[in-house]
């Protein structure tokens, strides 16, 4: 059922009007009264949401708008809802009720929403009602769930600097992905979090040892949800893009590659920690496969 797989989360203190996001679909505006109007907000996802199929929005209603619902309805079955009637009757039968809260800026009413495992197209309805579940009004936004395709599980082996600056294990599951739509686009899923995953961009060199073939892959500077000190955030990237100089992305001893015959997937990343101020030193971690 569709409301197993949607989490809503509402955000009490803060008015639409507010904040600064994309607006999706206008209504009409959200204090006026003449009958139920609704105003959709895109937001960024946050941990412990997963961006890559989690949808954020923020809705802004006025003070006729006495129910809200939602109903997230692959593309590709969207043809079947023919009408707004037809909408608003499956999101107020099958979709999810959500509470509305007041704004007190706005004069109407306010909510945040996470819909969540969206993997692909989909179109998420949203429907307003008066307090007799008359009038309703049709807004929809639409969103795309990435497809990641597992590659291998097995362990991820930290270094030494990344257990003593991000607090990692010495080692930690791990899967390695590719993105569906984006086959040269790998990651090492959620290696860092929820949310925060290392990816890779997979290039064209190769290069062979006793162990096997394998691929060369950058790592372009990315955060992780670590801080160090005072210093703020910690990333991670490769050394290429640390140095400034690409050679060093294609050496065995100072890039990052993945064996495609013999130790097949296993994965070999020197990469470099860092903040703002400055490095946090080299690191040289592995993957090893099941």
């Amino acid at each position: 059922m569709m409301k197993k797989h949607i989490a809503q989360s509402l955000l009490l203190m803060v008015s639409a009007l507010a904040f600064t996001a994309c607006e999706v679909d206008e209504g009409t505006e959200p204090g006026g009264d003449s009958k139920p109007s609704v105003t959709i907000y895109s937001l960024s996802t946050t941990a412990p949401n997963d961006p890559d199929v989690d949808a954020t929005f923020r809705v802004a209603t006025n003070r006729k708008t006495a129910h809200l619902y939602y109903l997230a309805v692959p593309a590709s079955d969207a043809a079947s809802l023919s009408s707004d009637a037809t909408i608003a009757e499956q999101a107020t039968t099958k979709g999810t009720e959500v509470t509305l809260h007041t704004d007190t800026v706005g004069g109407g009413y306010v909510a945040d929403a996470v819909v969540k495992d969206m993997v692909g197209d989909y179109n998420v309805y949203f429907v307003g009602t008066d307090a007799n579940g008359n009038n309703p009004v049709v807004r929809s936004a639409s969103f795309t769930g990435l497809e990641w395709i597992d590659v291998a599980k097995g362990t991820y082996n930290f270094d030494a600097r990344s257990q003593s600056r991000l607090g990692k294990p010495a080692t930690q599951t791990a899967t390695l992905q590719y993105l569906k739509t984006d086959p040269t686009r790998y990651r090492f899923k959620s290696l860092y979090g929820v949310g925060y995953s290392l990816v890779l961009n997979k290039t064209t060199s190769k290069g062979s040892d006793k162990y096997g073939d394998y691929t060369f892959y950058r790592v372009e500077a990315q955060n992780t949800p670590f801080t160090f000190s005072s210093y703020g955030t910690v990333s991670v990237r490769d050394i290429g893009y640390w140095q400034g100089d690409d050679s060093y992305a294609f050496s065995q001893d100072y890039g990052c590659y993945i064996y495609d015959s013999g130790v097949t997937n296993t994965a070999v990343l020197n990469m470099q920690l860092f903040v703002s101020a400055g490095s946090l030193g080299m690191i040289s971690e592995e993957f090893d496969p099941e």
